[in-house]
């Protein structure tokens, strides 16, 4: 699986998670970095595009609300996050779980926040 493709998967899958689980598994790790925005966490809007029986023209189906944030550790690691709704506080546990995969806490992130 190539480094990208695991990326999405991560991202996806915080997205999908209710924030207090993911926070309740972020604070089991112990870790609590000190981090910077990059973009506060700011809500807006996304627009859902959809195909006929997935073969014909994709045409727009309506908006979503979406959060986003970007953020930076202190030793210059960069994460991002993207949720459905307006969780601000969400976005931000994703941006920050993120960020700490692409270092050495990564094994430690898959594991005890992840996996489960």
């Amino acid at each position: 699986m190539s480094k990208e493709t695991e990326r999405k998967g991560w991202m996806g899958l915080l997205a999908r998670t209710p924030a207090e689980d993911v926070q309740t598994l972020l604070s089991d790790t112990g870790l609590s970095p000190d981090y910077a925005y990059l973009r506060a966490p700011e809500v807006g809007g996304v627009m859902v595009r959809g195909r006929a029986g997935a073969t014909g023209a994709a045409f727009n189906l309506g908006e979503m609300t979406v959060t986003r944030c970007a953020l930076q550790l202190g030793d210059g690691r960069v994460g991002h996050g993207y949720v459905q709704g307006r969780d601000k506080r969400h976005a931000t546990q994703a941006a920050l779980i993120d960020a700490l995969m692409q270092g050495a806490e990564a094994a430690l992130i898959r594991d005890r926040v992840l996996a489960p």
